[in-house]
């Protein structure tokens, strides 16, 4: 396998039941997700979402359109933000997937893509900067996203 770069693209955050989620949309080509894609994934992410008694109110998410199959990585900040939290759905031809044609919820202890840590890398800085503080600063981590662009390589 070789590694080619991706295409990310950045939207602005949702709420979903309180929870406020940065979107990072990647890409194998350079194009936007499909629509069916984006609107199947976010309407599972409050199956992904953790117990609301250990997370922090801000996640992010990486929907990751790869070549054979696409990924919804919901991240977020538990334990007074100070671990990160992952959940993962699949939906394509894969193994894992055992013939399933629908997005499903995977129980494996996986973090990332290799294209998917800058994303990863880059938001733990931006947590850092904004609510590891004395004062936390919601809106300015909600506002501090990775720029859209080529990714991996680097």
């Amino acid at each position: 396998m070789g590694f080619d770069e991706r295409f990310l693209r950045v939207l602005p955050p949702l709420n979903i039941g309180g929870q406020i989620i940065k979107r990072y949309h990647l890409n194998a080509r350079d194009a936007e997700l499909a629509p069916e894609v984006v609107k199947e994934a976010e309407a599972f992410l409050p199956q992904l979402l953790p117990d609301r008694g250990v997370a922090t109110p801000a996640s992010f998410l990486i929907l990751h359109q790869g070549e054979e199959a696409y990924y919804v990585n919901l991240y977020t900040w538990v334990w007074d933000g100070i671990v990160l939290e992952c959940h993962v759905a699949i939906k394509g031809n894969l193994p894992i997937l055992e013939g399933a044609t629908e997005l499903t919820k995977i129980d494996q202890p996986w973090a990332a893509h290799i294209w998917e840590l800058p994303m990863v890398t880059y938001e733990r800085s931006a947590w850092v900067r904004h609510m590891l503080k004395q004062i936390p600063d919601l809106d300015a981590y909600l506002s501090d996203s990775m720029p859209s662009g080529p990714v991996g390589a680097n």
